[in-house]
């Protein structure tokens, strides 16, 4: 009886620690996405060239800029600060297809939500990306979420 009893709480005491390592893990995997966008201090505006649908919940955005700089060489940027990084195993925020394109990962419902000519604005210092229809905000989400990468 005090065998099975001792078993069963040594049981749920592991349990226990797997879950409070799970938790502190996820804690810091969150931490470290907002500290990563804290970092890159992007403040720019494009303008939609295309968008792809991938499912329900996520796309690709494809534009090139019109206001503000964005320098290439922000994509060895972002190599450094994965080089920094403990609790996730890598993050990427753009991604230069060309010269001219970039393509960052976006929130989308449909495969029509954004189109040819909408305009984009980013700004990691303030932690959203707008887009923008004939000058109308058609969406607002934190940067946070165009964050791609991998928590391991």
């Amino acid at each position: 009886m005090k065998k099975g009893l001792l078993i069963t709480l040594s049981i749920l005491i592991l349990l226990f620690l797997i879950i409070l390592l799970f938790i502190n893990h996820s804690q810091n995997v969150k931490k470290e996405r907002q500290w990563y966008i804290g970092q890159l201090h992007f403040d720019f505006s494009g303008e939609i060239d295309s968008s792809i649908f991938l499912r329900k919940g996520l796309g690709l955005i494809s534009f090139h800029v019109t206001r503000g700089n964005v320098d290439r060489s922000l994509e060895s940027y972002e190599n450094k600060l994965n080089d920094q990084l403990e609790s996730n195993g890598n993050l990427r925020f753009l991604v230069f297809k060309s010269k001219e394109k970039i393509e960052i990962e976006f929130p989308m419902n449909r495969p029509t939500q954004y189109l040819p000519g909408d305009s984009i604005c980013v700004n990691t210092n303030e932690n959203h990306i707008v887009i923008y229809r004939n000058g109308k905000e058609i969406s607002k989400v934190e940067a946070i979420e165009s964050l791609r990468g991998r928590p391991f």
